[in-house]
């Protein structure tokens, strides 16, 4: 899979980028930010931190939690999937906005 972040994104410099494409890609870490903060448990928020911030594998959160990888695995991917959801919903309704 490829990954780009918001950073490399938003240093594009292509013609071809619109002014509502930059508009969307920097507002995305405030929207990412308070989507965080409202659709995840504080065990998904946890996880997320701890996965993506910190960089520790499932195995590191496992052991340091107390559970099965498994389980630190699962409750990652609901996390990925709710703020999928979340975004989904928040990007059209800013499109509806518009």
């Amino acid at each position: 899979m490829l990954r780009i972040s918001f950073d490399e994104l938003s240093g594009l410099g292509a013609s071809g980028v619109t002014d509502e494409y930059r508009h969307l890609v920097g507002s995305y870490p405030k929207l990412l930010a308070a989507v965080l903060k409202e659709n995840l448990t504080k065990t998904q928020k946890y996880y997320i931190i701890l996965y993506y911030r910190d960089g520790m594998t499932m195995e590191e959160i496992a052991k340091l939690c107390g559970v099965n990888r498994s389980t630190v695995s699962r409750t990652l991917k609901r996390a990925r999937e709710r703020l999928k959801r979340a975004i989904h919903c928040e990007l059209v309704k800013k499109a509806i906005k518009r």
